[in-house]
């Protein structure tokens, strides 16, 4: 059976106004019918974003640029923390190239160094994130290797206090009682590692009392 050659609408008889896949409708009826439906979904949506508006106190447009930036903010610390990942793979015992722990330690087991004790303590050394930090980290090591200083040190990485532009090392001995094994530590990073401005000495006891760089001769066992 042939199809119908009218409009079912408006019931023209033009052939030219019939097309598929609307065989029954002519094109100005269809394009009617399509505004029709576009305008009463632009009012719909009209008044759900109204809607929205009035229970969340703010547009959907603000809505939706705040959740873009908080997934763009999520996807710039993905990425970060895959480039730190990256970075300390390569460089694991370097300070200014680890992110994953706050401190690199450093032990020489086989040197005969008394067990720490109650009166424990550390040299503390200040020095800028990045090569400066890395360099004494480095000269540290060595002098431990060698058995010049004690039995232990640390120093922090990029992840403790990220804020904070100077990072720390701190080298053991293993009891401020034995001033003589203290200082000799000392005479060891002023003449060998080059410190030759004064430091301090942090008893093990007091753990948790913040120190600044250059600001805590009040708390300090030792200053020299």
């Amino acid at each position: 059976m042939e199809d119908t050659k009218h409009c079912m609408t408006c019931r023209t008889e033009e052939e030219t106004a019939f097309y598929k896949p609307h065989k029954h409708i002519c094109r100005e009826c269809l394009n009617a019918q399509n505004k029709a439906r576009w305008e009463a979904q632009k009012k719909e949506r009209e008044e759900w974003l109204a809607k929205w508006e009035r229970e969340h106190g703010e547009t959907w447009e603000a809505h939706q640029a705040k959740h873009a930036a908080k997934e763009a903010a999520k996807q710039g610390a993905r990425e970060e923390a895959q480039r730190r990942s990256e970075i300390e793979a390569i460089s694991p015992h370097i300070p200014s190239k680890v992110f994953s722990t706050s401190w690199l330690y450093c032990h020489n087991e086989t040197m005969a160094y008394p067990e720490r004790t109650t009166t424990s303590g550390k040299w503390l050394l200040f020095k800028r994130k990045g090569d400066e930090l890395d360099t004494l980290w480095f000269q540290v090591v060595e002098l431990l290797k060698a058995e010049k200083l004690g039995r232990a040190a640390k120093v922090s990485t990029m992840r403790a206090d990220e804020k904070k532009e100077e990072g720390v090392i701190c080298v053991y001995t293993y009891s401020l009682e034995d001033l003589a094994d203290v200082r000799r530590i000392r005479a060891v990073l002023r003449n060998e590692a080059g410190i030759t401005y004064k430091i301090a000495y942090k008893l093990d006891s007091k753990a948790g009392v913040e120190y600044a760089p250059r600001l805590y001769t009040h708390i300090s066992s030792l200053y020299e």
